[in-house]
């Protein structure tokens, strides 16, 4: 499966792969039932140094990428003090107020999607159908049956480190090298861990000209995992799978496009965490050499949503 797919093979490779129906037909949580008691009572278990590190990007308040006019998906988020520091009185009680928007999906903010983010023939996770999302929020599947958040072990598998730095776009990350790093990390990955894919988006911004390199307006230009990599996920009973940026290689290279999206989403009902940031991370993972430690994440409970900004905090 190392070299292209086409459509016929993909839809045999999401077959392969389907969690439908495994926690039952009402099912929303996906491969969140994996993350059960006994993989949060071990998650604390890696903790032995006592730092935490955000794995969350800065709010962009303003464009950092180059963005296609009318792109909501990457637009800035938009801050509104609508109370002011000129409002405060010179005695007394005062206060400043805000307002805050923003368009959740895109590569701008770190957030993580739903499991009614995508849909495949029509179908999102479970067999549930397009018509159950609603202008007011998703029937199934939003981002409210993560509410009580996750709380598990997470292992950083730094590719971008084997690759020397960072990985090409043109050059889509293996299941051969998901496996070495776990091996460079010495750990292996298993029930109900959230894997951390470093692809090392910063880094590249630094060899290849900025975030222009990535140069969405033209549609993308970005690495990502081959869809071989769904198997390995499947067959180690992974519960999140997090990426520095959005999992699919742009523009798409094989039969369908976003196939990692469609693949985890619809198929396996995995959640996907996109756009973290890693360097932190990597940094104190790689001066400790400690690739796994615990990880919360809380989504906001918001009934319907296809996302939520997050604040993943690795604990080591």
């Amino acid at each position: 499966m190392a070299g292209e797919l086409d459509e016929a093979a993909l839809r045999r490779l999401f077959s392969d792969i389907s969690n439908w129906g495994r926690w039952g037909a009402d099912d929303q949580r996906g491969t969140i039932n994996l993350i059960g008691r006994q993989e949060v009572l071990q998650a604390p278990r890696t903790v032995a140094i006592g730092r935490t590190v955000s794995c969350a990007r800065p709010i962009m308040t303003t464009a950092q990428l180059v963005i296609e006019a009318g792109d909501e998906h990457n637009s800035p988020a938009e801050l509104d003090v609508v109370v002011a520091g000129g409002g405060v009185p010179e005695r007394g009680m005062g206060m400043t107020l805000d307002r805050f928007s923003i368009a959740a999906h895109g590569s701008l903010h770190t957030h993580i999607d739903a499991l009614c983010h995508f849909f495949f023939d029509g179908l999102m996770y479970n067999g549930r159908t397009a018509d159950e999302v609603e202008p007011s929020g998703s029937i199934s599947n939003g981002v409210d049956a993560l509410g009580a958040g996750i709380c598990t072990r997470g292992v950083l598998l730094d590719v971008a480190e084997l690759r020397g730095g960072y990985v090409r776009a043109d050059e889509a990350v293996h299941r051969d090298e998901l496996v070495a790093a776990e091996t460079r990390a010495g750990l292996t990955v298993g029930r109900g861990d959230a894997v951390f894919v470093r692809l090392g988006r910063a880094v590249r911004w630094v060899a290849e000209g900025g975030p222009e390199c990535e140069r969405l307006a033209a549609g993308g230009v970005v690495p990502g995992l081959h869809p071989e990599c769904l198997a390995f996920l499947r067959e180690r009973d992974v519960g999140l799978l997090v990426s520095d940026l959005g999992h699919d290689q742009l523009p798409a290279r094989f039969g369908l496009a976003m196939p990692l999206h469609i693949g985890a989403l619809v198929f396996l009902g995995m959640p996907l965490l996109d756009g973290a940031d890693m360097e932190p991370l990597a940094r104190l993972a790689a001066e400790h050499s400690r690739w796994e430690f615990l990880l919360t994440v809380a989504p906001l409970a918001i009934p319907g949503a296809t996302a939520s900004l997050v604040n993943p905090i690795a604990i080591f």
